[in-house]
């Protein structure tokens, strides 16, 4: 199934979401920590969790799914913590900064992808190219998970 999200010439949304995936917004999401000098994460959290998703850290969905973590500081959490998968959004991006006004951000291209954490499947690529502000691609974007897990 091919989403897609055209806007008149400041870029394009696209994404694709495999067929019969059980993709909701009941199955825990994380969101790998990479260096993020845009704030991305932060702002992909917020809107998840505003939207319904329920994201959880990376290290709980490891230790929660039984996978190799050395990291052993939720181990009182994920012991109340029961399910059988989770998911994973990993991203790319090219973000620039306004040189008159630094608080504008934007990307000219932004790439994700969400995979299934226990059986490694890819569940959803989006890819954007263009010119727009970061806000305005990450909201495109939870539209599109929103329009698909209805």
């Amino acid at each position: 199934m091919l989403l897609g999200m055209m806007l008149s010439s400041c870029g394009t949304l696209q994404v694709f979401v495999s067929n019969d995936t059980g993709f909701s917004r009941k199955t825990p999401i994380t969101i790998t920590n990479q260096p993020d000098p845009s704030g991305t994460v932060g702002i992909l959290q917020f809107l998840l969790q505003t939207n319904g998703y329920k994201v959880i850290s990376m290290d709980v969905a490891k230790k929660a799914l039984n996978i190799d973590s050395n990291n052993s500081s939720h181990t009182e959490i994920t012991s109340t913590i029961d399910f059988k998968t989770a998911y994973v959004l990993t991203m790319d991006y090219t973000y620039y900064v306004d040189p008159i006004v630094s608080t504008n951000c934007g990307y000219h291209y932004f790439y994700a992808t969400i995979v299934d954490l226990r059986s490694g499947e890819l569940i959803l690529t989006a890819t954007f190219r263009g010119d727009r502000q970061i806000d305005e691609v990450l909201e495109m974007f939870i539209k599109e998970l929103n329009r698909i897990n209805k």
